[in-house]
């Protein structure tokens, strides 16, 4: 038996090409939505019936797109072990519901940061963020999720599912030791440009053989899995804990700023209060960080909505 978290993301599917089509807005933006819903679903039937015993693993899903209420159980076929979050606010955000006690961690629909070059429907939480950075290290959405996962909650992400752009990003963070990178990405297609993609051929029988080999993982392979994971970051400690958020518009860096110890470093960043006991342990002080940025950005955003 493995225990398994997905973190469910929208604009990362095959197919899903144009605002409209995750982020309804027009009475007449809702078929393209509910084509985008029904790639979802297919998708996801797609990796249940790759493995055919899947009734006896642990498998948590989180709706991590938009309103986070896209999926129902009453619409979907799955599998009876599946759990699903869904709603919001909720602690953590697109990764609610994680902690230690899983084997790992799939990230499912994701998407490239803000800002990135042909990414399709790049952003990073919502169009008002141009970036994040983590010591000075520009992160997106996936970035800060493996994050916490990884750092925050000892709990490798062994699969994730989205563009080839994303797939460089991904590499990026290894690069910058953010990352251990013990799994697998699988493309779901090209970015051609904001809101054009490229298909690629059998993107969802990939991503099926990718989960059922995650499956069939032995116990003892979870166990070094997740010890690999211990000593890359003990191997590769973090000492700082600097965190902004820029946006585009300064009345949004206006309200971020209220937060009490915030930094203003320009007309539209602010650096987040971060302020740690010395004893604070390295995966406390990850889950801080997240929860910053996810009290920095809704923040701004009520004030910029009222």
């Amino acid at each position: 038996m493995i225990s398994l978290y997905i973190s469910l993301d929208f604009e990362g599917f095959s197919g899903v090409s144009h605002a409209s089509h995750v982020f309804p807005t027009r009475p007449q933006d809702f078929q393209g939505y509910n084509v985008a819903l029904k790639q979802v679903k297919y998708t996801l039937a797609k990796l249940f019936q790759a493995v055919p015993d899947i009734e006896k693993h642990r498998i948590v899903i989180n709706d991590a797109h938009a309103s986070m209420t896209n999926l129902f159980l009453a619409d979907l076929d799955l599998p009876r072990c599946v759990e699903l979050i869904s709603g919001k606010p909720k602690r953590y955000g697109m990764m609610a519901g994680l902690d230690a006690s899983f084997d790992a961690c799939i990230l499912l629909g994701y998407h490239a940061k803000a800002g990135t070059l042909n990414a399709p429907l790049a952003h990073t939480f919502t169009e008002d963020v141009a970036d994040i950075r983590f010591n000075g290290i520009s992160l997106g959405e996936a970035g800060l999720s493996i994050l916490l996962a990884e750092l925050g909650f000892g709990v490798p992400v062994l699969l994730t599912y989205g563009d080839d752009l994303l797939g460089q990003e991904l590499y990026g963070l290894q690069e910058h030791g953010l990352y251990l990178g013990q799994g697998t990405h699988v493309v779901s297609k090209l970015g051609r440009g904001w809101q054009c993609v490229q298909g690629v051929p059998q993107a969802e029988e990939h991503l099926a053989t990718a989960f059922k080999a995650l499956c069939e993982r032995s116990p003892s392979q979870n166990k070094q899995a997740k010890e690999a994971l211990t000593h890359f970051s003990q191997a590769r400690p973090l000492s700082d804990f600097q965190v902004s958020v820029q946006f585009h518009s300064p009345l949004m860096a206006d309200a971020c700023a209220l937060l009490p110890h915030s930094e203003r470093l320009n007309g539209t960043t602010v650096q987040l209060p971060l302020c740690f006991a010395e004893d604070t342990p390295l995966a406390v002080k990850i889950q801080e960080v997240y929860q910053s940025v996810q009290c920095a950005y809704s923040l701004a955003l009520y004030a910029h909505h009222c």
